[in-house]
């Protein structure tokens, strides 16, 4: 009867311990639990960027490791601490392009950001504050940032509205606060829209769709309650706009 009564409480515990994890939303944590840091690939002139978390040693086996493709990002995990981290390209993969020493604190959100050319690379790391997002009041949360060297800073504005109208000025290797959009199910999609600061010319547009997909219960929705970025990249006169994903 003992040992039944320790099993029962323990089970409540655990019980409470999961319904407790589940409705507390504010101190986000990588789901490791360790850190999470998640990569963005923007660097001219790289077709994949193969990463190595240990440049003392040379990866050897190139065909099975990870690769992000250029204008994407890939999110690690179980890496915190002093990392030795290096990348090759694919079309190249004889001569390391970019190796730094990063810190990784424990229980954080990081973002590395590698940008400039494939012969100059280039990079920033950001730690995340994801906005708290309440699954009732139906938001998502979307920052901007500028990863196309050489550029003037670049306004974003929401298509239809003043230029400038969601970040006025944007130079180059300068990122955003996130910010909350509603994501009620009168909204199908928000069109993002980078220009020039000086000229007003439009330079890219990224349409964040499926904003009011999914009810909630059966139907996953991939926008609401959820955060990102979108990455104005590329050479000048060949820019674009990607999507990166955060928590």
């Amino acid at each position: 009867m003992k040992n039944q009564f320790i099993i029962s409480c323990g089970a409540v515990i655990v019980t409470i311990t999961i319904l407790y994890s589940s409705c507390k939303k504010e101190n986000v944590r990588p789901a490791s639990g360790a850190a999470s840091l998640t990569i963005v690939n923007a660097v001219v002139g790289s077709s994949s960027l193969i990463p190595n978390f240990n440049s003392s040693q040379p990866l050897h086996y190139y065909q099975s490791a990870a690769e992000i493709g250029f204008g994407s990002s890939m999110e690690f995990g179980n890496y915190v601490g002093n990392i030795p981290l290096s990348f090759v390209d694919n079309s190249d993969t004889t001569k390391a392009v970019f190796k730094e020493q990063l810190s990784i604190p424990a229980y954080s959100i990081q973002t590395l950001f590698l940008t400039g050319t494939l012969s100059s690379v280039d990079y920033f790391i950001t730690t995340d504050k994801v906005p708290d997002l309440a699954f009732a009041d139906s938001l998502c949360a979307v920052r901007f940032v500028n990863l196309s060297p050489g550029s003037s800073p670049v306004s974003v504005d929401i298509q239809g509205n003043a230029n400038g109208s969601e970040v006025a000025s944007l130079s180059f290797k300068n990122i955003s606060d996130f910010k909350k959009y509603s994501a009620k199910a009168t909204i199908s999609k928000y069109v993002f829209e980078f220009r020039d600061v000086s000229s007003g010319i439009l330079l890219a547009s990224y349409s964040l769709t499926g904003v009011n997909n999914g009810d909630g219960n059966t139907q996953t929705n991939s926008v609401r309650d959820h955060s990102f970025t979108i990455a104005f990249y590329g050479a000048l006169n060949s820019q674009h706009a990607f999507l990166v994903h955060n928590y």
